[in-house]
């Protein structure tokens, strides 16, 4: 039997309709007061809908260690995709400790119950980053930098507990996947990008960094579960693209107006302050923060051989994920 923790959550959903092709049970965590909307969405979209009830769904409490043991019962495999991600300052102390402690609760529970494969679901950005390197791999050994993102501190630590269970018996899989795109909650993740285009976006940055398709992360998942693999990490990525490349496809697809600005550090630290005052208004989480332009910034290229090696997956390419997921929002909007 398998359990998919964070099943409600944007690369859960995805990763679920494709579980449940295998026609096997599947245990699906999430919060008491999740809405599963979005999940069941996800699976009429993909003409699943009538495999949805092979979900069964536990509200399990992740900072109880026997409530996570009565949970892990008869579960021989885990997809870990569970974790907060947050760029807002606020938020970051209780983010890097509850990710942290939620991973380490359920490797030990894993440990404890005899889980026979655990993966884990980490990012790029538990690799670390500088703004001296350009080219980055599943070598690479995180570094302490100014320009790590919290989110990515949380993730590496996170990891550390996942190493740490493997060294004690645990049979793990991590996966790095890139910046996710697809179909998912608009006020969440890249939806958000979607949206800040919409309503007018002016200015862009010159960085770049990986991307990659939520279905092809999702199927990368099983196909490495699949095998007999124990201790490697994995780069899921479809292809390296700068922000700007990004933010205009989308605005292409939405008959949006493309930014013509480039955002300076003087101009930045104004978007910034302009972002905090329309969310107040709004209500909605800033997708510009000193973080997130930070990140836009940086020049990161991800390389993903090893996973086209190991199951010789061929990836979508960023454009056709672009073009599918505007169709959606101007369905939705």
């Amino acid at each position: 039997m398998i359990l998919v923790t964070g099943g409600s959550g944007f690369l859960g959903a995805h990763l679920l309709v494709q579980l449940s092709a295998f026609d096997k049970k599947i245990i699906a965590s999430k919060r008491v007061t999740t809405n599963l909307a979005y999940v069941k969405k996800v699976f009429e979209l993909e003409g699943a809908a009538d495999r949805y009830s092979l979900v069964e769904w536990k509200n399990i409490d992740f900072f109880d260690t026997y409530d996570i043991e009565d949970a892990l019962t008869g579960i021989d495999q885990i997809y870990h995709c569970a974790s907060e991600v947050s760029f807002n300052p606020k938020h970051h102390r209780r983010m890097i400790e509850n990710n942290v402690t939620i991973t380490g609760n359920l490797a030990n529970a894993a440990l404890f119950c005899g889980v026979k494969k655990f993966m884990h679901v980490s990012s790029i950005a538990a690799l670390g980053r500088s703004a001296q390197e350009e080219i980055i791999d599943e070598t690479r050994i995180w570094k302490t930098d100014p320009v790590n993102s919290q989110y990515g501190l949380s993730k590496y630590k996170s990891e550390m507990e996942v190493w740490r269970a493997h060294e004690e018996g645990l049979p793990v899989i991590i996966v790095n996947p890139a910046v996710i795109m697809g179909y998912c909650p608009w006020n969440e993740g890249t939806g958000k990008m979607f949206e800040r285009v919409d309503s007018g976006m002016k200015y862009f940055t010159d960085g770049y960094t990986g991307w990659v398709d939520v279905k092809d992360v999702a199927a990368c998942m099983i196909q490495l579960m699949q095998k007999e693999i124990n201790g490697e990490r994995y780069i899921i990525s479809s292809e390296t693209m700068g922000f700007k490349n990004v933010f205009e496809m989308i605005a292409e697809e939405l008959n949006k107006p493309k930014a013509q600005k480039q955002a300076n550090l003087s101009l930045a630290k104004w978007l910034v302050v302009a972002e905090k005052w329309r969310c107040k208004i709004t209500g909605k989480t800033p997708l510009i923060t000193k973080e997130t332009l930070r990140n836009a910034t940086l020049q990161c290229n991800y390389v993903n051989d090893k996973i086209k090696k190991e199951i010789g997956f061929v990836f979508k390419p960023i454009v056709t994920t672009v073009q599918e997921t505007a169709r959606l929002y101007k369905a939705e909007h």
